[in-house]
Order: structure tokens, then sequence, then C-alpha cells
């Protein structure tokens, strides 16, 4: 009988490749839904309170124009399928352990799921105690049929597998809780992109099988001192992150010292945050993997980033060029829009800063902002040098368009200027962010980030650029300036829901001339509350940038803190004129209570701020059409 099946079912593989291939092909080159137009009125911007909401206003302006070309390389086309459901008959069942462990069962209870919520038909889920002969047997787990190099103890490190083995079985495994399920997701991945072509028939594409991965974490860093273990996720790309609860400051040393007996080196060694005594950072390397260790003392979490170091620029980074041939500047580019954001710093060595940057030029209902050209104007008629333009370093707060646009931009049109050139991109976004509170926004947020993750790895292959994963409690030195990474969303994830692409941001903090700017992007309420709770009065700073726009996301709580003597207001005249009188701003125009001498609106115009800044010693010129 297992013969016969074997043989039907080389038979259909082979009928089914050829009769889908052309359907198939077609299907690859239908329009991706995440890059349909959004307009204003789908959006909704307004956070009316201070409560974090799945914000889409940024999106009327994310979607590029249809002539833009993706950088994604191209996908593997299956070349044959097997079948899970054929012409309305169930040709498998999915088997988990009789003594399973919780998350067998329910990676075995999803993969069926979703093999009926997309075939109409529910395969039968069962144990290992009996053995099916008749239908394909989905094996999920250690199940008494997994061959032994598929048991999760074969399968260390967070490897996965998704292997059809000579007796016909398909095994589904993982070494750990989240490698199970990224195992289950390659199926439900290869399905959804190749196996719905045909009526009545779920097909599942050999680009989804023999497949095996080794995440870079050894056994001996899930043990944090005496603090637990809550989770073991993966943070984008071939990165993990490990969530510790109920850690102390000696289990911090501790596990320090624990992977430096286990042939790590220290890269950074164990320091405080942001002056904070309470907060702790280092960053070990044994020359293949890069963990990077991070505790908040006053809630006691640890979390530990995982990644490889051959995928660059995980390290803090210090540039000593120190030469001062030029006054530094701080530079506020408006967008012209309700909202956008871009900021420079021109240092003393005569190298810049870009933080966001606006709109894409190339979105047609927003060509005449030119918010890359102005900034390529801005740097020729600022650089020491107009032919020798150096950008040291591109700080992308978050993936929303109005942020990132003009850096995509700039990819495709000056990535081959030799006048111009950028030495080191910031960003950080978690590639497999579910937003939650509107299952909807998935659709267009994580299609998004990965476009935005593409657009970056593009520009640093063709130009040699570093691409620094940001994280909590990182220095970068660019002569006399400082940047200090104060927060990003890991300091979230596992404790707390993100609801929000906004609470992606990274929020940073500049040191220049011995001024301070704290940059918070788009950032949200709860994670503003995550900052306050960590630094309290350390971080106060001279300019503040007001959070998403000022329409959301800052507290009076956070202003206070902050204390700033200059606030920086991304947004328009209307906007800015709407955001003033909300409650949440409230600290930042009491003047019997702060000490802010000014507020400076971005609306459509150029602030250039010398620097040290006096409070008087600037101008500001109203932005033009270019050309």
């Amino acid at each position: 009988m297992r013969k016969k099946l074997h043989e039907t079912k080389k038979f259909l593989c082979l009928l089914l490749a050829t009769a889908l291939t052309l359907t198939l092909v077609s299907a690859c080159t239908t329009q991706d839904p995440s890059h349909e137009e959004i307009t204003p009125e789908q959006s909704s911007a307004e956070e009316s309170t201070l409560e974090e909401t799945t914000d889409k206003e940024e999106s009327t302006t994310e979607e590029e124009s249809s002539s833009e070309e993706e950088t994604t390389a191209p996908e593997k086309e299956p070349e044959t399928y097997i079948p899970l459901v054929f012409e309305g008959e169930m040709k498998v069942c999915v088997v988990y352990p009789a003594s399973c462990k919780d998350y067998e069962k329910a990676a075995a209870e999803e993969l069926v799921r979703f093999i009926e919520e997309r075939s109409g038909m529910r395969p039968a889920l069962r144990t290992d105690a009996q053995e099916d002969t008749e239908l394909l047997e989905i094996l999920v787990g250690d199940t008494v049929r997994t061959e032994a190099s598929m048991r999760s103890a074969a399968l260390t490190n967070g490897k996965y597998a998704v292997q059809l083995t000579d007796t016909q079985k398909l095994i589904v495994n993982g070494g750990l809780l989240e490698s199970l399920n990224y195992a289950v997701d390659e199926i439900k991945r290869g399905i959804e992109r190749w196996g719905m072509q045909t009526e009545g028939s779920m097909l599942l594409p050999d680009t989804a099988l023999n497949l095996t991965y080794v995440a870079p974490i050894s056994e001996f860093m899930f043990t944090f001192g005496t603090a637990t273990l809550q989770q073991v996720i993966g943070n984008g790309g071939q990165s993990y992150l490990l969530y510790f609860e109920n850690a102390k400051a000696y289990d911090f040393s501790w596990y320090y010292n624990h992977l430096i007996e286990n042939g790590f080196q220290g890269v950074e060694e164990p320091r405080i945050m942001l002056d904070s005594p309470t907060n702790f950072y280092a960053m070990c390397s044994d020359g293949n993997v890069m963990a990077t260790i991070v505790l908040t003392e006053h809630n006691e979490q640890a979390r530990v980033f995982v990644e490889k170091t051959e995928d660059n620029g995980y390290y803090s980074y210090v540039n000593d060029n120190t030469e001062k041939v030029c006054e530094p500047l701080f530079i506020q580019i408006g967008t012209g829009q309700l909202h956008g954001q871009c900021e420079i710093f021109r240092f003393a060595n005569g190298d810049f800063f870009i933080v966001d940057g606006g709109l894409n030029d190339a979105s047609p209902a927003y060509a005449d902002v030119q918010n890359c050209q102005r900034i390529v104007e801005v740097l020729k008629t600022y650089a020491p040098d107009p032919d020798n333009i150096c950008i040291v370093g591109w700080l992308l707060t978050h993936v929303h368009e109005d942020h990132t646009g003009a850096f995509s931009y700039f990819m495709e049109n000056y990535a081959k200027d030799p006048s111009i050139r950028v030495e080191n991109i910031l960003f950080n976004n978690y590639s497999d962010v579910v937003v939650q509170e509107k299952a909807s926004d998935a659709t267009w947020v994580v299609p998004l980030i990965h476009r935005v993750e593409a657009r970056i790895q593009a520009y640093a292959d063709a130009t040699g650029a570093s691409i620094h994963k940001t994280h909590p409690g990182q220095v970068f030195y660019f002569g006399d300036a400082k940047l200090e990474i104060i927060y990003t969303h890991e300091l979230r994830i596992c404790s707390s829901t993100l609801t929000s692409i906004n609470g992606l941001s990274i929020v940073s903090r500049f040191t220049v001339e011995g001024q301070t700017f704290l940059i918070t992007g788009d950032t949200t309420t709860k994670s503003n509350q995550v900052m306050e709770a960590m630094y309290g009065d350390l971080l106060q700073s001279d300019f503040y940038q007001t959070p998403h726009h000022g329409y959301g996301g800052n507290t009076n709580t956070l202003a206070e803190r902050v204390d700033p003597k200059w606030v920086l207001w991304p947004c328009n005249e209307t906007r800015y004129e709407e955001v003033k009188p909300k409650t949440h701003n409230a600290y930042l125009f009491n003047s019997s209570k702060n000490r802010v001498e000014g507020h400076f609106l971005a609306d459509f115009q150029t602030h250039v701020f010398n620097l040290p800044f006096n409070g008087s010693n600037y101008t500001v010129s109203q932005n033009e059409k270019i050309g």
C-alpha cells in the first residue's frame, strides 16, 4: 500500500507541476495588495487621546509609484508539488506526539486550522499512537516516527526542519518552540505563495521542503544567572531575542562572565546606559555570533540580542576624525505636509548625519515637495567640499514613508553619484511584527517593512555602506559628536503588545558641541512610558523633537523629564495650530513650569541653527520648488 501511495503521489506531483506552471507564473505577476494606493480618506491619523492607536495616516504617503522597481532577489519557482487536498479529497492527516509538549500540539492544531481555512476541508488530527497507511502523515514534533536526525534533540540551537522522508512522512519539527513555529510557517508560506491555484486542491510546493536552518544560539546562552528564560523569538532576519524575567544586576554580571567562559570575548565591556545606574549594557562575540546584553533593573527584565557577525554593523561605531574644518550646524527641513520629518547635523569635521528625510520625491502626489533633492541641495550648500560629501550616518527611525521616502529616492538616484556617499545606515525593525489591534494592517505593515529592509540592503550592496541594526545602549561617536540609542521597540516586545507601527520608532540622543538633541520619531505613548521608567530626569535634553508630529505619543510626564529649551515640531502650520491645545502637549506651553525658550515649526521651510545654539543664532528660509 505504501509503495502504491508513493507512486500515486509521484504521478500527481509531475502532473500538477506541468498543469500548474502557467497558472503559477501568472500568479507571480499579480499585483501585491500591499502596493495598492491608500487615500487620505482611508487613513486614521489622529490620536485624540494618549492611548496608542494603530495609525495609518502615514500610509497615505508610503506607497511608492508603480514604476518603482523592487530590489528583492527573484524567488525560486517550484518544480513539483505534493497534493494535500486534491480535487476535493483530503490526502493528509496531521500527527503529534501522544506524550507531547504543549507547543507541539498547538503547532499541529495551527496546521490543521490553516488547511481547513484555505481548502474548506479539515484533515484528521491524531496522536502517533496509531499509524495511517492510507494518507500522507504530517508529523509535527517528536513523534515516535520522527527520524533521529529530525528529532528536537538533534535540532539544537534553534534549528528547524521540513523534510519529506523516503517512507513518505512529512516531518515538521524544531529544537525550540519558536523554531517549530517557523517550520509550520514555511509550509503555510509555501502554500499561500504557490499552492492554492487550482480549485478543490491544495498543493505543497517543493520550495517548502528539505529545509533546515540553524539559529546562532548556543545552549549555554539560555541560562542568565538566577533569572527565568521566558521566551526565544525571531528578531528579524537571522537574529534572535532571548527574553528573561526576574533578572538582577548580579545576573547581568554573571551572564557576561558566563559568555566569556564559553569562548566569547568582550567587544564592549559592561556599562550603564545614559548614565542610569539601573540600566546595563554589554556586547560579546565569539567571531561568528554577536550577543548584545541589556538589563533594565526597574522591571527586572533582561534581553539578549543574538546575531551573526557576518550580517555586519552590530558593533557600536567610532570615527576618531576630530579635525575641525567648519562650524557645527543643526538643520531642520520642513517636508511641506501635515507630517514628515527630516533633521541634518553637520559636525565640526565636515561630515553630515541625517535623521529620516521625509516623503519620496517620486510619489506623484508629493512631487513638488522634493524632499530628497532638497536634502542634497542643503548638503551641497553647507558641505566644506561639495564634490566630496560624506554622510557618516543616516538614521531611519521607522519605516513610514514620510520618514523613509526620501532615503528610497536617494538610493535610486544618488547611489552612483561619486560626489556624495553614505557610510552607515542605522535601522531596526522587527520583521515578524504582527499588528494585533487591527489584523488588516498586517497586510501592508509587514510588506512595507520588508520593502524598506530590501532597499537598505540593496543600497549597502551597491555602495559598501554598513548597516547597523541598532539596539538600546549602543553608542556611536562621530568625531566630537556622540549618538546614544536610548530606546528601540525591543524594550517592549515579549512584555508588551505592539499595536502600532509607530511603536517601532528608534529614540536617540545626539550630543554636539555640548548640547543635546532628543529625537523621538513617531514613538508612542506606551513606548515613552517605558523610557520614563528607565531614565527619569536623565532624559533632560536641550532640543526635543515632539513624538508623532505633535499629535500623539507625547505625555506631559515625558516632556517634564526632557525639560527642553527648544522644541521641534515636524509638521506644518495647520497641524501645529491643531495640536497646540491638546492636553498631552500642555507642559510644553506652560511657562510657569518649563524652561522652553522657543518652538520651531518645520512647515515648508529650512531652519539652520549654529551650534552651540544661544537662542538667536539661526536662520530660516522658505522652501521653494527646485529647478
